[in-house]
């Protein structure tokens, strides 16, 4: 899911010639996209609770952010802008755990994104564990960022 929803940031930032920030949006989204998942590991931990909700995605977009601002010097003694590093930073973070928040969403499991405040769960049809599913969305993501390199490129 994070290939298709990420295609349209990469189109813009292609065609604003940020090219670092759009391969490193990708690979950094690529990197943290399951990030959600790994409360499996962790006793006491419920799947699909915190880790699938708006606020788990605020707190990787922070602290995604964070590690930008620890890396200011670096960036101020190569002649980067900071503030867009930081902002673009914490935008990957929150867009990858959002990205597999949508897809949680389709699935029959669902997600409920917004607790504590609302129990409401989002669900569609589609199997977590379908391999017809899994491969349609992947292809379809690999065509959606091929389908913005050639729209950008030729």
């Amino acid at each position: 899911m994070l290939l298709i929803l990420y295609a349209p940031v990469l189109v813009v930032l292609l065609w604003m010639e940020l090219y670092v920030f759009a391969l490193l949006g990708l690979v950094l989204g690529m990197g943290l996209v399951m990030l959600p998942d790994k409360d499996q590991g962790i006793p006491l931990l419920p799947h699909r609770g915190f880790t699938h909700t708006i606020w788990f995605a605020s707190l990787v977009g922070l602290g995604m952010a964070l590690v930008g601002m620890i890396l200011a010097p670096i960036l101020i003694w190569i002649g980067v802008d900071v503030q867009i590093v930081v902002l673009f930073l914490g935008f990957v973070g929150v867009f990858s755990i959002v990205a597999h928040l949508f897809a949680d969403a389709i699935t029959p499991a669902g997600i409920r994104p917004y607790q504590p405040l609302s129990q409401r769960r989002h669900s569609g049809r589609i199997s977590a564990n379908s391999f017809l599913g899994n491969w349609v969305l992947w292809l379809l993501g690999i065509g959606a960022i091929l389908f913005a390199l050639y729209f950008v490129f030729v």
